[in-house]
């Protein structure tokens, strides 16, 4: 991409995805994608496979889709996307009050339907949040609290 609105889709295999300024929608379909929003209010789509996802500035949304997902919202107000079978993903720049996490209702058969049905599934090793989604699918949010997660849910949790 370039300056403007950019869309930009990945095929099979392993893609480099560069969206620069303006607001963009980049789509690494299938594979291992690196995916580069830049400026402006990006959508970044990992789809299947392992994908590294960097949002850039600006308010962005970003969605790994299945495979086990690397997410940086960057700068910003971001929305990061769960809907299940994503696999084990990683946030590292999760900026409460800030960004959200957009947890699908009843993901994976689970009976989540509020912020504190996913504040309840979260534990803390090593500093670092891990949030169980059911069906083996988890969420790594670096250097975050569980204490402030299971205190103040909706600054971490959107369910719908």
């Amino acid at each position: 991409g370039g300056a403007g609105e950019d869309q930009l889709f990945g095929n099979a295999g392993s893609d480099f995805l560069f969206g620069q300024a303006g607001s963009d929608y980049l789509d690494g379909g299938a594979g291992a994608d690196h995916v580069f929003g830049g400026a402006g209010e990006d959508a970044l789509l990992g789809g299947g496979g392992d994908d590294f996802l960097s949002a850039g500035s600006g308010d962005d949304f970003l969605a790994g889709g299945a495979g086990n997902d690397v997410l940086i919202g960057g700068s910003g107000s971001d929305t990061f996307v769960f809907t299940g079978g994503g696999g084990n993903d990683v946030v590292l720049d999760f900026k409460a009050g800030s960004d959200l996490l957009e947890i699908s209702k009843g993901i994976n058969g689970t009976d989540i339907s509020t912020a504190e049905d996913v504040a309840a599934r979260a534990t803390e090793v090593g500093g670092h949040t891990i949030i169980d989604l059911g069906n083996g699918d988890t969420v790594t949010l670096h250097n975050v609290s569980v204490d402030d997660i299971q205190d103040h849910p909706s600054n971490y949790f959107l369910v719908h």
